[in-house]
C-alpha cells in the first residue's frame, strides 16, 4: 500500500448565480494538487505538484486569489483535468491510502469527479490526520488548523495554502504522531453522497414561504413501483438540509434528502435526492432524528404554546 499525503486547492464561482448545480452542486473546482509519497515511518519518497486548468470557474475568486496567490496566468499553463487526474493516479501507484489534513479534500475531489461521471473508488481509502492529531496531542475535540498544529509542535512551517507545502507540513506533523495506531482506529465519516441515488430532482421557488407550502416536498412517487409516497416528516440537519425516511404504499423503504440553496434574485433552488434505505442510512436517520427531537422538546419547553410546526421552522 502507498501512503499519499495529499492537499488540494480549489477555486469557487465569483458569485452564487454562476455556481454549477448539475450533475452535482460544485462548490469548488480543483486548481492545484499537491502530494507527498511516504513510507510507513513517514519518510519522504517522492513529491507531486500540479496546477489544473479549470473548466467551470475560470475567473479567480478574490478570496481564493488572496489565500493561494494562484493567478489565472498560472492556470493557463495548468494540465487539463482529465490528464491531471490520470497523471496523478499513475503517480500514486497501486492501492493508495490518502492522508489529508481535515475532512474536506477527499469529498471535494470526489465531487469534482462526479461532474464528469468518473469513477472515484481509488479515493475510498483515506484518513484525516487532523482528527488523529486532536485525539493524540491537542485533546480539544475540535478541528485544529495545520498552522496551529505546526506551532504547537515547534515545527517550522512552509508557506501555507500552497498544495505541496501543505502536504509537506502535514508530513511534518504526522512524524510526531503514532500514525499506525491512529489509522487503525480511524473510522471515515459516513458520506451520503458516496451512495448511489435512485432518483433526483430540482425545484425552484420564489420565496421560503413558497418552498414550505409546496406539495411537491410533501408528496412523491416511488421510483420502484410508481405508487404514492407520503412524506410525514422532514428532520432538519443543518440550516439548508432536511432528511426523511418514508415508505411507499408497496412497502419500499426510502431515504430522502433535501438540499436548499439561494440562487440569483433571491430565488431558492431545492435538490431532492432519493436513495434506497440501507442499514447505514437507517442508523444515520435515527441518530439525527433523536438529536432533532431533543432539540425540539427543549425549544417547545421554552416557547410554551407555540406549535410544533413553528418550532420546526425555527430549528
Amino acid at each position: 500500500m502507498n501512503y499519499i499525503v495529499m492537499d488540494l486547492e480549489w477555486n469557487q464561482a465569483i458569485s452564487q448565480k454562476y455556481v454549477k448545480t448539475k450533475p452535482v452542486y460544485l462548490s469548488g473546482e480543483i486548481i492545484e494538487i499537491g502530494a507527498v509519497k511516504v513510507d510507513e515511518e513517514f519518510n519522504i519518497i517522492d513529491s507531486y505538484k500540479q496546477y489544473v486548468k479549470p473548466n467551470f470557474y475560470k475567473k479567480m475568486h478574490w478570496s481564493v486569489l488572496k489565500l493561494t496567490k494562484i493567478t489565472e496566468n498560472d492556470l493557463k499553463d495548468g494540465m487539463e483535468f482529465y490528464r491531471a487526474i490520470e497523471n496523478f493516479k499513475s503517480w500514486c501507484g497501486e492501492k493508495p491510502l490518502f492522508i489529508t489534513w481535515g475532512p474536506d479534500d477527499v469529498p471535494m475531489f470526489k465531487n469534482n469527479l462526479r461532474m464528469y461521471d468518473w469513477d472515484f473508488s481509488f479515493l475510498n481509502s483515506y484518513c484525516d490526520a487532523q482528527q488523529i492529531f486532536d485525539k493524540q496531542i491537542a485533546h480539544e475535540n475540535r478541528q485544529i488548523s495545520l498552522s496551529a498544529a505546526m506551532e504547537m509542535l515547534g515545527e517550522e512551517e512552509l508557506e501555507a495554502h500552497d498544495a505541496l507545502h501543505d502536504a509537506l507540513n502535514t508530513v511534518a506533523v504526522c512524524k510526531h504522531l503514532d500514525m499506525a495506531a491512529g489509522m487503525a482506529e480511524y473510522k471515515p465519516p459516513f458520506v451520503i453522497d458516496d451512495l448511489p441515488r435512485i432518483e433526483s430532482a430540482d425545484f425552484t421557488f420564489l420565496t421560503i414561504d413558497d418552498m414550505k407550502k409546496s406539495k411537491k416536498l410533501k408528496k412523491s412517487v416511488c421510483p420502484h413501483c410508481g405508487r404514492p409516497v407520503e412524506i410525514t416528516e422532514w428532520i432538519s440537519v443543518g440550516k439548508d438540509k432536511k432528511i426523511s425516511a418514508p415508505v411507499c404504499r408497496s412497502g419500499h423503504k426510502l431515504f430522502m434528502r433535501l438540499k436548499a440553496r439561494k440562487i440569483q434574485d433571491e430565488k431558492i433552488t431545492v435538490s431532492l435526492q432519493v436513495y434506497d434505505m440501507t442499514d447505514d442510512l437507517k442508523n444515520y436517520f435515527d441518530e439525527k432524528r433523536e438529536k432533532y427531537m431533543v432539540k425540539l422538546e427543549k425549544y417547545l419547553a421554552t416557547r410554551g404554546k407555540c406549535t410544533e410546526e413553528q418550532a420546526t421552522e425555527n430549528n
